[in-house]
Order: C-alpha cells, then structure tokens, then sequence
C-alpha cells in the first residue's frame, strides 16, 4: 500500500482588503476605516482566521462607544475624587488604548464597555438607596419629632436658668410695669408651660424631664435604626461594589500608567494656579489664593496619596516640594503688601494714623500658608522686627547704614507699635 504523502500545512496568507472581504463579508469591509485599521498590524494580522478576524471586527465597531462612556467616567470620577477638570486632550490615550486592545484581546472591549455601564447603573442603585434613606427618615417623623423635644430641653434650660424668688419676683414686677417688648410676660408663658409639662417647680423635676426627653429621642433613634437597617445595608454593599468598580476601571493595563501620569500633572499644575504661584503683580487676594492652594494640595493630593476611592498609586507626586513653594509664596505675598503700604506713607502728614493702619492689617493675619495661630503670630512678629531693620538700613551682616530720616522715622514707629502690641 502507497504511504500518502505528509499534509504540508500552507502558509497563511497576509490580511488584506481581499481577505477581509472573504471573511466577514461587505459589512466589514464598507465600514468606514475597518479595512485600514485592521491591516495596520501586519505581525498580527498574517493567517488570522474568519472567527479572530469577527471579533476584532466587533471590538472595532465598539472602540467609538466604548471610548466615549471610558472618557466620560475618567473625566467625571476624577473631578469628583480630585477636584480636577479632564480635558479631552488629557485622555488622548484612552483611544490609542483601545485600538490596541481590540488586536490584542478583542473580547476585552465589550467587557469594558460593560464595567462602564455597570458602574453607571450601580451609581444610580445608589441614589436610589440614599432616596429611600431619606424617605424613610422623613416619614418616620424622627426628625421633627427630635426637633420637638430640643426645642423642650431649650424651654427647661431657659427656665432653669432664671429660677429663684428674687429672680422670677423681678420678672412678675417688670412684666407688669415694664415691659414694652413683652419678654417678661412671654417668660411667663413659658415657665408655666415647662412647670407643668415637668410637674413641678424644683430642679429635680426639671432634670427628671430632661433626662426623660433624651430617653425619648434615644428610643426615636432606635426605631428609625430598625427602619432603615435593610436600607443602610443595602448602601453599604453598592458603595463596596462601586468602589470595586471603579478600582477595575481605573487599573487597566497601560493605560493607568498615562492616565496617572496626566492626573499627576493636573493636580500640581490646579494647586499652583490656586496658590497664584506665578504671579508677576501683587494681587490683592494673593494671600487668600495661596492658602487655598495649599487646601486644595492637603484636601486631593497629600490626603489621596493614603487612599483614594479609585485606587490610584499617587505616592510619585512631591506634595511636600509643593507645599514649601506655595509657603513662600504666600510669605513673600504677605511681606511685599506690608512693604507696598509703607512705602506709600509720607512723613509729615498722617504717618501715624497711614502706619497704624498698616500695622494692624499685617499683624491681624491669622494664616499665612501653613502657618496658623501661634506659629502665624511668630512669624508675623520676626518679620515685623526684619522691616524695621530693613528700614534702618541695616544688611544683616553687620552693618546699619541709615537710609535717612524718613527711614528712621517710620523704623521708630513701628518699633513703638510692635513693642505696644508685645506689652499687652
């Protein structure tokens, strides 16, 4: 019997128009850019066969829908985490990714676009459960009824506090011959309410009262519990499976990489726009800006860098460097103020009163970058004491050389203020 000869295998051919056409038939090749795309990858492409070639196809017809709802999310979960705004030009590589992925692993484009929608649909789970929390609270009438008994523990205090002959005597007196407004005679009113709500006049009846107003709300508070419980732990569980959510999204190959680096650069470049750190003139609201500056680097990057709700790695970003440039900003904005205001007053007029006036809006600053309270008060007085030798010529190096009477006068006035101040 004739031995059959060896089946040789032969060589695929490339991916071409013709190919294309072959496979999957004119829908795929007339839509627009398919045919394009999918040859762009001829290491890939060689031998792909009719089923690979279906569902990169599908992946392709997906990238536009699936690129959309991804951009979106990005922009509107980092605005919300972050407080930055994502232009389309930051997520530039979100499209490139995609187009990549549907070559590689076709069948991750649609398993995409679905953790997109999911996350939507859980978001809107979530309001839906915080709605039904807030009816619920409402409809209890927890809130109004705690509402009503504050508003009895206010009364009994209120009472409690003008007990006594010679006190209530002095009301019953006024009420009678002086009381224009009618606040006596209101008092009254309302002592003999609480007294009788309490069931006497003593402190022991008015505590007995309150103690049992507190109980009241407790048990309020414990049946709203009871209420709301099924609910409560229906949030708890959509927040776990958002935030799961959201960390997947977040986390996709090659892209977080990018995506992390644009965020990095939106938070640095947001918290010196803030901060007004570039500044060329002294605006007057320079300080204000530079101290929102550095909230804004304490609120989403310093703080985010522990944990954030998209489990973004943001421990690269140097918000320490930051914050001591915003700082100094915001010292040298204060001290240039100062020294604007003095430079403008004249000897020989109101120097005292235009000196004064200087004196104190610098010295009532209550936060200059991170300094607050007695570390704001320190700084605000050793830069005190560096412009009155600043205006007595003095270069810190050991040598005073007097810039003329005018220096010394207003160096002497403020040295007078500064030592009032300091004395008080």
């Amino acid at each position: 019997m004739t031995p059959k000869p060896p089946i040789i295998a032969e060589t695929p051919p490339p991916l071409t128009e013709e190919v294309i056409l072959k496979h999957i038939g004119q829908i795929a090749y007339s839509t627009p850019g398919f045919s394009l795309w999918a040859v762009k990858y001829p290491d890939k492409s060689a031998g792909i066969g009719a089923e690979e070639l279906k569902a990169r196809f599908d992946a392709f017809r997906s990238i536009k829908e699936t690129s959309k709802e991804l951009k979106s999310a990005y922009k509107t979960e980092l605005q919300k985490e972050f407080g930055i705004v994502m232009e389309e030009k930051d997520l530039a590589d979100v499209e490139a990714f995609l187009e990549q992925e549907a070559i590689d692993n076709p069948e991750s484009i649609p398993e995409i676009l679905g953790q997109v929608k999911a996350m939507r649909e859980s978001e809107t789970e979530l309001t839906a459960a915080h709605s039904e929390l807030e009816s619920l609270s409402k409809t209890s009438g927890y809130e109004a009824n705690v509402a009503s008994r504050e508003k009895k523990k206010e009364d009994i205090l209120k009472v409690m506090e003008n007990r006594g002959f010679l006190s209530m005597a002095t009301i019953r007196i006024n009420a009678i011959f002086n009381d224009k407004n009618g606040m006596n005679k209101s008092f009254l009113e309302l002592r003999k309410k609480v007294v009788g709500e309490a069931g006497g006049t003593s402190d022991e009846d008015f505590v007995q009262a309150l103690n049992k107003l507190g109980e009241e709300n407790d048990e309020l508070k414990r049946q709203l519990d009871l209420r709301t419980a099924g609910v409560e732990e229906k949030i708890a569980q959509a927040k776990e499976k958002l935030k799961e959510m959201k960390t997947g999204i977040f986390a996709l190959d090659s892209l977080q990489d990018k995506i992390t680096k644009k965020i990095e650069e939106k938070l640095l470049e947001h918290a010196e726009k803030l901060a007004d750190i570039n500044a060329i003139k002294e605006h007057k609201n320079s300080l204000k800006q530079a101290n929102e500056g550095l909230e804004f680097t304490k609120k989403y990057i310093t703080d985010k860098k522990e944990e954030n709700e998209l489990g973004i790695d943001l421990s690269n970003i140097d918000d320490v460097d930051l914050a001591t440039r915003i700082d100094e900003w915001a010292e040298k904005v204060a001290r240039n103020r100062f020294n604007i205001a003095i430079d403008k007053v004249k000897i020989g007029g109101k120097e005292w009163e235009n000196m004064h006036k200087a004196f104190v809006e610098f010295m009532s600053l209550e936060k200059i970058g991170t300094k607050e309270g007695d570390e704001a008060r320190e700084w605000l007085v050793q830069d005190m004491e560096r412009a009155i030798r600043v205006l007595r010529g003095d270069d810190f190096n050991g040598n005073v050389v007097s810039m003329g009477p005018d220096f010394d006068a207003k160096a002497n006035i403020l040295e007078i203020m500064l030592s009032k101040l300091l004395s008080a």
